[in-house]
Parts: C-alpha cells; sequence; structure tokens
C-alpha cells in the first residue's frame, strides 16, 4: 500500500499531525527518523494532566513535563516561537518547587505565550484539607521573550508571588491573573511589576483575586485594564495615557474609605459596575465614547446590618462627558434605595444616545424610566433593552407607581429620531412605556422592535403602535441593517 501521508511535505504533515493531543503527538516520534522532533515544532505545545497515564507511578506527570521540556531544548537552535502551556487538575501532580523549575525553563526556552492552569478539588483528593497547613507559595519568574501570560492557581494552597528583583518581562503585552490568591503581603508587587517591569504591555486581566489591597498604576503602554472581583481592593489609583477601554466590576465591597483616581485621557469606553469609592476622581474624559454603568444583581450590600443598592450610579459624578451612555438598572425593591433609583441618577452633561438596560424582575418601570426621560435633553438615538424578567411586569400594586399616574403625562422627547427596543414581551406596562414615548417624538424617524423568543405580538399591539408611527417587528438575529445606529447597538 502505498504510503501517501509521508509523500507530503513538512509544512502540510506538521499542520496535519498537530491536531492530536500532545501526548498522543509526541508519540508520533516512534513512526520514523523523519517524525522522532516533528512535534517540537507545534505552535503549542499543552500538557494536560489528564491526558497522562500515570500507571500508578505518583510521579509520572512531572517525569513527562520534565521530558518534553528537555526534548524541546535538545532539538532547538535558540527560543521556541511557540506557545507552551501546562493545566493541572489533580492536587497529587504537582508541587510549588515543579511549578517553578517548569516555569523558568519555560522563560528561558520559549518566546510564544506561557499559560499555567491548576484548576483542583482539594476537598475530593483525600477528605478535609488541614486549616492550618501553609500554602506553598509560587514565584513567577521574569519571562522576558513572552508575549502573554495566563496563571489560574484556583487551589486554596497555591498562593501566588510576583518577582521583587532585577528583570523585565520586556516582550510582555498581555497579563491575565485569574481565580487566586496572593501570598501574604506579596498583592503589592503587581503595582511595581506592571508600571516598571512590563514596558510592552497592552493588556492587563486581574479576575477572582484575593490580597490585592492597592493598585497603583503608572504606565505609557497599556490600552486594556480589567478588574472584575479584585475582592479585597481599596485603593485603586491609575494613570495611563494611552489606555482606551477599562472595566471595573465588584471589586470595591464599601464606598467608605476607598479611593479612585483614574487620569486616562485618551479613554474610549468606561465600564463600570461597582460601588463608587467615597473618594473618586475620574478624568479628564474628552474622549470618552461609551460609558456603560450598572450594578450586577442580585445586589446583596450589606453595610451596618442592612442591604442597599450599592451606589454604583455615583460615578455619573463623576464623568460628565460621553458620546454613548448606557445604563443597567435591575429593579430590586427589596433594596434600600432602589424604589426611586432612576429618578436620582445625575445625567452627564454632554450625550446623545441612551441605551436604557432594564430588569423589571416583576415590577412597573414605566414611571421611574420617564423621570430619567425627562431629563434626557438632547437625546437622538434610544435603546431600550428588557432583561432577565421574572414574571410579568403587571404588578398593580407595585412600588414603583400606578401606570395612570405617568402614561399620560407629557415629556419633551423633541431631538429623539431613532428608537430600538430588544425583548419585548408584549405585555400591557411595556405597550404603555412605548406608546407613551411615541407620543412624546415628534421628531421620531424610524422604530424598531425586536421581539422576545416564543412571543407572538398580538394585531392590537401593532395597530396602537402605528397610531403614532410606523413600526418595525423583528426577531432576535433578524435585525435590519438600519437598527444598528453604533458600535454598541
Amino acid at each position: 500500500m502505498e504510503d501517501r501521508l509521508s509523500a507530503l511535505p513538512d509544512d502540510l504533515l506538521l499542520q496535519i499531525v498537530t491536531l492530536l493531543p500532545l501526548i498522543q503527538l509526541v508519540r508520533t516520534c516512534v513512526l520514523s527518523r523523519r517524525w522522532s522532533r516533528f512535534w517540537t515544532r507545534a505552535q503549542i505545545l499543552h500538557v494536560i494532566d489528564k491526558e497522562v497515564d500515570a500507571g500508578g507511578e505518583p510521579d509520572r506527570f512531572a517525569l513527562v513535563v520534565e521530558s518534553i521540556l528537555s526534548a524541546v531544548y535538545t532539538s532547538r537552535l535558540g527560543r521556541a516561537r511557540c506557545d507552551f502551556q501546562i493545566s493541572i487538575s489533580r492536587v497529587d501532580n504537582f508541587d510549588a518547587q515543579d511549578l517553578m523549575s517548569w516555569a523558568r525553563r519555560a522563560a528561558d526556552l520559549f518566546e510564544g505565550d506561557f499559560k499555567l492552569s491548576v484548576e483542583t478539588e482539594t476537598e475530593s483528593e483525600g477528605g478535609e484539607p488541614d486549616p492550618d497547613e501553609e500554602p506553598e507559595i509560587f514565584e513567577l519568574p521574569y519571562f522576558e521573550f513572552a508575549k502573554q501570560i495566563t496563571l489560574t492557581l484556583s487551589d486554596r494552597f497555591l498562593h501566588l508571588a510576583l518577582p521583587t528583583g532585577a528583570g523585565v518581562f520586556a516582550s510582555l503585552t498581555k497579563l491575565v491573573l485569574a481565580k487566586l490568591h496572593f501570598a501574604d503581603g506579596a498583592g503589592a508587587a503587581l503595582s511595581d511589576v506592571v508600571s516598571s517591569r512590563c514596558p510592552c504591555l497592552l493588556s492587563l486581566v486581574v479576575r477572582h483575586v484575593y490580597g490585592v489591597t492597592a493598585l497603583t498604576l503608572r504606565t505609557a503602554s497599556l490600552t486594556q485594564l480589567t478588574l472584575l472581583c479584585v475582592y479585597d481592593l481599596r485603593l485603586l489609583d491609575v494613570v495611563a495615557l494611552k489606555l482606551r477601554t477599562m472595566t471595573v466590576e465588584c471589586c470595591f465591597v464599601d464606598s467608605k474609605g476607598a479611593e479612585l483616581r483614574i487620569c486616562a485621557p485618551l479613554l474610549l469606553k468606561f465600564n463600570w459596575a461597582d460601588c463608587c469609592p467615597e473618594s473618586t476622581q475620574v478624568g479628564p474624559t474628552d474622549h470618552l465614547k461609551l460609558l456603560v454603568v450598572g450594578e450586577n444583581p442580585p445586589v446583596t450590600w450589606v453595610h451596618a446590618g442592612f442591604t442597599a443598592h450599592s451606589n454604583f450610579d455615583m460615578i455619573l459624578n463623576h464623568v460628565r462627558r460621553t458620546q454613548v451612555l448606557e445604563l443597567h438598572l435591575p429593579i430590586h425593591p427589596e433594596l434600600q434605595g432602589h424604589g426611586k433609583l432612576m429618578e436620582h441618577i445625575v445625567l452627564p452633561n454632554q450625550y446623545t444616545e441612551l441605551n436604557l438596560v432594564v430588569e423589571p424582575n416583576g415590577h412597573m418601570f414605566g414611571m421611574s424610566m420617564f423621570k430619567l426621560l425627562k431629563r434626557c435633553v438632547g437625546l437622538r438615538k434610544l435603546h431600550l433593552k428588557l432583561s432577565k424578567r421574572k414574571g410579568d411586569t403587571t404588578c398593580l400594586s407595585c412600588i414603583f407607581g400606578n401606570p395612570q399616574e405617568w402614561k399620560h403625562q407629557e415629556i419633551l422627547l423633541n431631538s429623539l429620531e431613532h428608537i430600538l427596543v430588544s425583548d419585548f414581551s408584549d405585555n400591557s406596562h411595556e405597550v404603555d412605556v412605548i406608546n407613551s414615548i411615541l407620543k412624546c417624538a415628534p421628531s421620531l424617524q424610524d422604530i424598531g422592535i425586536e421581539v422576545a423568543h416564543g412571543v407572538k405580538v398580538s394585531k392590537d399591539t401593532v395597530l396602537h403602535f402605528n397610531e403614532y408611527h410606523l413600526v418595525n417587528f423583528f426577531r432576535k438575529g433578524e435585525r435590519p441593517m438600519e437598527y444598528y445606529y453604533s458600535g454598541t447597538w
């Protein structure tokens, strides 16, 4: 039988065999001399402990990783231009010394991305862990040539320390730290590493991280910053001259005593879903195109023995100019301050588009929304998205008011030209809200309504809306191009 596979050129053969998991790919070396080091030319070397059969040998996985690193070292004339990744799910397959040894060797061997993922279930590995057991410390070495580093260390007895001695991450453009604890006092080093040791860093992502109480960044290269659930944070101080996108969510547990200072003159998109710290300074924001402000439900912010909304809206006091304003407003009447949340929001001085994401949760929202729209002078585009309902929004005794108090009122929306409604369910309250907006918008040019999945719009609703303006109804995924008015729609 003709061996057509061996007749293929090396580049094409490499593309085919590298589709295999790494362990199977390494086994191809026994096929022929030509294949003996073929696998070392793969673009990604990803070692996964679940793919390694221990065979009763406790150090089997460690031996496999060492063998792969040694083979790469002996087969290359210089550093490997590929990514190196290690994924561990079993607690008996590593210790901190192994991880540090592999990381140091990877820093010398590879010019591509480095990814280390340790996600173990400690409780399932031999019963309850000893609460007095000291966590092991994984100290990340300097990677002079890596373009991207991603660390996920969710094992509770493995904590992270960043390098503090002389060195630099000279080529690093993206750093991702996820699901990890910093060692005691080690979180402070993150500020220094990003500010002084990463001259080319473009993107920093920190999510679900403990042990960082203060983050002070001084960077001339960073363009994207994402902070999600940095649980111990009390101070965020950022001076980033090239920053374009910034996201802060669920980092400040309490505003009292917390500090926020942001100087990012070229910021284009700012996403805030968090408490607003007691001391806040943001600006200038002359180039801001999209400001997204919201509260991540369900909100259970506990302070002084009661629950209240997280005062997320207070950030609007400090950002006074944007092209598009997007508000995420979950309605939780059980939380103090939510009854008149929309009525008390301070709007920026300048904006022309409003994306209003409302989560009714079984309550009326029309009266509060109209009090918000009364202050939207100069509004040209409105996108109303109705999200995550719990039941029908027809609560006649709702704390948000009887529709008779607002649906016949007139507000001045003289500049409003375009309306888009998403996830419309055709209940009576939503119909009343849209009708009232249509009556108050004499300059309206078009309106599109995206119907929720499984909802059939009644003929009465269509006729009712068309008394004021011809309305285009469509399903999700069928939105006509004319309703994409901006990049956010």
